[in-house]
């Protein structure tokens, strides 16, 4: 009984470990989940040295692509805070 892998959740039987998207429960967005790519977005555009070792043209090479990863995350933060502020 108490080593079953089956808990019982709002009428349905689902696996630990599974997430509860798969049984079609969903899933709540907090806001850890916009901080995490912003954060990281950030400390990308802002201090993309810290992400790589190289200097000179290589550097200037991997820095504008830092950067752009940067942005994206960016996006994707502010695309999930827009979510968030919808479901809330």
């Amino acid at each position: 009984m108490f080593g079953s892998s089956w808990v019982r959740s709002s009428g349905k039987q689902e696996r630990d470990g599974e997430p509860r998207a798969a049984t079609g429960d969903h899933v709540q967005m907090s806001y850890i989940d916009v901080l995490i790519p912003g954060i990281i977005g950030l400390l990308l555009v802002t201090m993309p040295r810290l992400f790589t070792r190289t200097q000179g043209e290589t550097f200037e090479k991997a820095k504008k692509k830092l950067r752009t990863i940067g942005l994206v995350l960016i996006g994707v933060a502010l695309l999930y805070l827009m979510l968030r502020l919808v479901k809330a």
